[in-house]
């Protein structure tokens, strides 16, 4: 055996041998075609497959493949076995369709052949000197930059079916074709990369690398190009490297030969990620055959999506009709099948054509009960792989293994031992023209792969109560890549906070990065829940703000994260700033007419923001399944949906999956809805009917369709609980039935529009309501400003219009409501809007309406202030009508025309429609000079009052020359940072002793204001203490502290007076005090006395023991001595107790110096 050896999935080995070969007529040149021929003996090669003990399973001489009158440069070289003929180099094995490919060198060729039948199905390379019998297996070229191979090694299948091997381009020439051999410095060698078109004989170039490459490199011999599953990129072997750019190896000072191992992208325009080069500089001879990637020696990548067992993949399979007689051995790696048949996936069959015959690549016998199935698949770095996934198209049931251990079973399948005959219950195939896969995460099985080669069994049963068909159509990858297949969408978008929502294809963890700053996203919420419906609250946020945000699986982003993904959070409610609302009713056709409507909208629109996107119900139709949601929904609205926030009403399609009374059904698994009040107004309790607050703006949603709508049902109590506590300056209602239609239903006389209108608009009309919107009616029509029809339409009347005008400003004037705020039967404007998707005609003749229009179209609405202005717009973009709405007096002057009046504006020259006034000095933030000091600047320095060091007297130098926290221009001490402290109007001092300033304080700290010192010692009495003939000065803990430090002894004091909750009780219990007051050796006496009064009020029975250096302290109770005892700390002993001695509240310790 020579040159290569390969194991097959089969379990049998592959390598290539040689034997001779007596031609009676053999060319005997190369350059001349007139030579005479002659005997000769050949050296031919052959595929030989053998057991892995060694047996001789089958041999293919290359003589029965190939044309024995054929030679190429080289086949005359003597060998001691003859002419090398031949010269092959690799074998590989195919799979897919159980077949072998052989590398010929001498040849210049590539052949493949069946090893089922050995017969040759093609052969690839130049069409020189090839018999007639042989031109039918030739393949022909097609497309540009097309160039063959020559001498080649190493061929191999990529993951996309196309054939890579190395193109070492020796002489680029065959024997008497007419061309000149180049010569080893003009040639190059190149990793190639051919598509192959069997059913037309068709080869194409797809890749190449190394003839454009910066540099040519020429290896004439060995070599080899590998295609890296993992990463799809292409690791290349110039293993004889005797050439670069045309100059010797040995004159490159790289010895004779050099191996060099290159990785590169498969880019059009590869891209080198990797280089190895050996070289001997003494000038030896160093050449390698074949590079391979090792993944445990070679650097981590990052491993993409792979796709390792497809439709068409290929499989041994065995088919059983009756008991095999292996149990359930065969799913073992170690099994061999080598009497098992080979064919590709999807396998099974059909009785009921068409049925499942789409997705049927091997057919086996009608009737059968199983099919084992084996294949394998390769991993380059199990520790690379993040997740596993195996989808099937199946029926009735499957069970899979990986390496031996059972990973998935279908529900279909019972549970328990399995046999060939095992009855799963009823599971059907998709029966389309490609599988439809039902996919399992079996990433628990991760720990089951091993590096290299991994053995996947299937097996597929079929129930004895179904026996037209089985199905088995399996998908295996690694690293699938997650994908959001549904939205981002936002729901319950309030001042401070948004749910973000959105689906993934697999059970993932969650999280939402956000931020102001586009180019500085932060995680704002996460979950670690593995969910396919993801659901994240984003709170803490600031009102009125634009947020940039993403989402995807905690450290992965999947969506987003670019200037078109944003939200704007609502303004502070009650802000008057401008909303824009689009209003759409039945838009769940998803049809060419929704999409115009949209398209309309968006254009006119343009870059003006979508506060809130109202829906009017019937969302998706026909029936609301989640299916239609997403294909006449999120599958039309991605870009608004992703961006405002969207707040629907139930409609009668949606409810037919849905259903209000326990909020379950696609409709409310969908949409996040307020129920207790999260978005401001009157906690419901259900997301059947809720309201919720937007700036000025408050709004009621209803359901119409099967919620109670009679009087005194819960909705409607807690609809007047919810008006009564409104205080917004507006208030929109919206349900789907509408109360007033004479468009495609009509409200005199079906239910819902009758009830709502009886007993839902008289409650409106009581608290002020100023706009209602509806569906149902598959047209437009607008009332004028009306109030009091709860009538069928015979019953309207004149008297009922509040104003029956057009309500256009530049018409017969804005519709005016006295009240700016919710006021009592001011009339109503009410809209049915059911027209984004679809017609539905009808008279259009209700006597309130003032346009009633059978066009396609939507509605905007646009508040701001005291002003509502309202626009329908057709499919096409025309506006087809409007109205305006004014709430209040108006302004005699609005200069900064921010719907504040001037008499009323905090601010009048700026626009600041929310009047923020955060010091409540009555003057706006913007135009305040102060904003956060409600003093602002009395003294008019430019510095705010409660920055200013002397806020009613001018210093905007603000100079304060003792630090302390007067400016000098107002400080009555400005040299003396403790001022007065004792507040008898004579300045401390800067210190005490050392001797004081002159016009400082005797007793800085008892009032004096006599100074009276009749010692004259410096000290006023009121705090000169004397005991017997020992003067001692009253000193604060911190001067204390001060000389000990100053006199070079240590001090550590934690507090003075001690307080705090000190245990006092029982008696006789000692606490340490937890402070050293002078610790050291001193030359001066020290003295420390204790005032017991408690800080709370009382007194407080108590001894004091202080340890050490008797002869330096005295201690004193009052005036009292206290004996010395123990040594190391400070004590509190309780010589009696009492209830009122329990944890006393603190004492007062005072420091007195010995001064004479």
């Amino acid at each position: 055996m020579h040159h290569d050896l390969v194991k097959t999935p089969l379990g049998t080995y592959l390598s290539l041998d040689r034997q001779e070969v007596n031609v009676a007529d053999f060319p005997t040149s190369e350059t001349d075609p007139n030579a005479p021929t002659a005997p000769a003996l050949l050296r031919d090669d052959s595929v030989v497959e053998f057991l892995p003990d060694g047996t001789l399973r089958e041999e293919w001489p290359h003589v029965d493949h190939l044309d024995i009158t054929r030679i190429g440069y080289g086949s005359l070289n003597p060998t001691a076995n003859g002419l090398d003929w031949t010269h092959s180099n690799a074998v590989t094995y195919r799979p897919e369709d159980d077949s072998i490919i052989v590398s010929v060198r001498h040849q210049d060729a590539v052949f493949k052949f069946s090893r089922q039948t050995g017969q040759l199905e093609w052969i690839l390379g130049p069409h020189d000197n090839w018999s007639p019998a042989f031109e039918p297996y030739l393949l022909h070229p097609v497309g540009p930059g097309f160039r063959w191979q020559y001498h080649q090694h190493a061929p191999m299948w990529t993951g996309s079916g196309n054939l890579l091997l190395f193109d070492n381009g020796n002489l680029r020439a065959s024997p008497f074709d007419g061309t000149t051999p180049d010569a080893p410095w003009e040639a190059f060698s190149r990793a190639v990369e051919y598509s192959i078109d069997t059913q037309n004989m068709h080869i194409r170039q797809v890749w190449e690398y190394g003839e454009d490459a910066a540099e040519r490199i020429y290896s004439s011999f060995i070599s080899d190009a590998d295609w890296l599953p993992m990463t799809g990129n292409r690791l290349l072997t110039f293993g004889g490297t005797g050439y670069v750019d045309g100059v010797e190896s040995a004159t490159l000072g790289l010895g004779e030969v050099h191996p060099r191992i290159i990785e590169v992208t498969d880019d059009n325009v590869p891209v080198k990620v990797f280089e190895l080069w050996a070289h001997d500089p003494s000038g030896g001879r160093i050449a390698t055959y074949r590079g391979e990637r090792i993944a445990s020696l070679y650097p981590a990548v990052q491993v993409g999506e792979n796709i390792v067992i497809d439709q068409g993949s290929w499989m041994t399979y065995l088919a059983n009709s009756t008991d095999p007689g292996i149990g359930m051995s065969w799913v073992v790696p170690g099994f061999i099948d080598l009497g098992w048949s080979v064919g590709t996936y999807g396998i099974g069959f059909e009785t009921d054509a068409p049925g499942a015959t789409d997705l049927l690549s091997t057919v086996v016998p009608a009737g059968v009960k199983s099919v084992f199935t084996r294949t394998t698949f390769e991993v380059e770095d199990t520790s690379q792989v993040s997740n596993l996934f195996l989808g099937n198209d199946f029926d009735d049931g499957y069970t899979a293994w990986i390496n031996g251990v059972e990973v998935f079973r279908s529900a279909s399948m019972p549970l328990g031992p399995l046999t060939w005959q095992t009855d799963p219950s009823n599971h059907e195939s998709s029966n389309a023209a490609a599988p439809v896969y039902e996919w399992q995460n079996i990433s628990s099985a991760i720990p089951m792969l091993q590096d290299g080669t991994n053995t996947l069994a299937i097996g597929a049963w079929t129930g004895s109560g179904d026996t037209t068909d089985l199905v088995l159509s399996p998908q295996l990858m690694i690293n699938r890549n997650q994908t959001v297949v549904r939205g981002p969408y936002l729901q319950l978008g309030t001042a401070n906070s948004v749910r973000v929502r959105w689906r993934t294809e697999f059970l993932d963890d969650s999280e939402v990065l956000c931020g102001t700053d586009l180019q500085n996203l932060t995680s704002c919420a996460q979950s670690a829940t593995q969910t396919t419906e993801h659901e994240l609250l984003v709170s803490g946020l600031a009102p009125n703000t634009k947020y940039y945000y993403a989402i995807g699986s905690i450290g992965q982003v999947l969506v987003g994260g670019t200037a078109d993904t944003f939200f704007v959070t609502a303004p502070p409610t009650g802000g008057p700033l401008p909303t824009r609302i689009w209003v759409t009713g039945d838009t769940g056709n998803g049809n060419a007419s929704a999409l115009a409507v949209r398209d309309a909208y968006e254009t006119f629109t343009g870059p003006t923001d979508t506060n809130l996107w109202l829906m009017l119900g019937d969302n998706a139709y026909n029936d609301g399944t989640d299916a239609e949601y997403q294909a006449k929904l999120f599958d039309i609205y991605p870009d608004m949906l992703k961006k405002t926030v969207l707040w629907p009403t139930l409609g009668n399609h949606d409810g037919f999956s849905a259903d209000s009374a326990t909020q379950t059904g696609p409709y409310y698994d969908i949409f996040s809805l307020p129920t207790a009040a999260e978005a401001g107004g009157v906690a419901s309790g259900t997301e059947a009917y809720y309201s919720f607050d937007y700036g000025n703006i408050h709004f009621i949603v209803l359901d119409s369709h099967e919620t109670d709508r009679s009087v005194g049902s819960a909705m409607l109590t807690w609809l007047e609980s919810d008006l009564a506590a409104n205080a917004q300056d507006w208030v929109i209602a919206f349900w789907h039935h509408p109360p007033y239609s004479k468009g495609s239903h009509d409200s005199d006389t079906e239910t819902e529009l009758m009830e709502m209108r009886q007993n839902v608009i008289p409650i409106l009309d009581d608290y002020g309501v100023d706009l209602t919107l509806a569906g149902h009616s598959h047209s437009y029509e607008r009332s004028k400003l009306i109030e009091g029809h709860y009538g069928d339409s015979s019953t309207f009347v004149p008297t009922m219009e509040k104003d029956g005008g057009d309500g256009r400003e530049d018409g017969n004037g804005a519709y005016m409501k006295p009240t700016l705020g919710p006021a009592a039967h001011e009339g109503i404007v009410h809209t049915v809007a059911g027209n984004a998707s679809s017609l539905g005609g009808g008279p259009l003749n209700h006597p309130v309406m003032f346009e009633s229009l059978n066009v396609l179209g939507s509605v905007v609405l646009d508040v701001f202030g005291n002003r509502l202005q309202a626009t329908f717009i057709d499919d096409t973009g025309t506006v087809r009508d409007y109205y305006t709405i004014i709430k209040g007096p108006l302004c005699a002057t609005d200069t900064d025309a921010d719907t504040i009046c001037d008499v009323d504006d905090n601010c009048p020259s700026l626009f600041n429609p929310l009047q923020l006034d955060a010091d409540s000095d009555g003057t706006g933030d913007l135009c305040d000079v102060c904003p956060n000091d409600p003093t602002d600047d009395v003294d008019a320095d430019a510095v705010c009052g409660l920055s200013d060091n002397c806020p009613g007297v001018p210093n905007p130098g603000q100079e304060n020359a003792d630090g302390d926290a007067f400016g000098d221009a107002c400080d009555v001490c400005p040299g003396d940072p403790l001022n007065d402290p004792d507040g008898d109007l004579i300045c401390a001092g800067t210190g005490f002793n050392p001797p004081m300033i002159a016009d400082s304080d005797n007793c800085p700290t008892d009032a004096n204001p006599s100074q009276v010192d009749t010692d004259g010692d410096g000290r006023g009495d009121a705090c000169d203490v004397t005991s017997g003939s020992t003067k001692l000065e009253r000193l604060t803990v911190a001067s204390v502290a001060d000389r000990m430090t100053s006199s070079g002894y240590a001090m550590h004091v934690t507090s003075a007076p001690v307080s705090g909750g000190v245990s006092t009780c029982p008696t006789g219990t000692r606490t340490s005090l937890g402070f050293w007051p002078f610790k050291g050796h001193s030359t001066v006496p020290q003295v420390l006395m204790l005032d017991k009064t408690r800080v709370g009020g009382g007194s407080i029975d108590i001894e004091l023991s202080w340890s050490g250096y008797s002869n330096l302290f005295e201690i004193y109770r009052n005036t009292s001595p206290v004996a010395l005892e123990d040594a190391g700390n400070l004590y509190m002993t309780t010589p009696n107790c009492s209830d009122t001695d329990q944890n006393a509240d603190g004492f007062n310790l005072l420091f007195y110096s010995v001064i004479d």
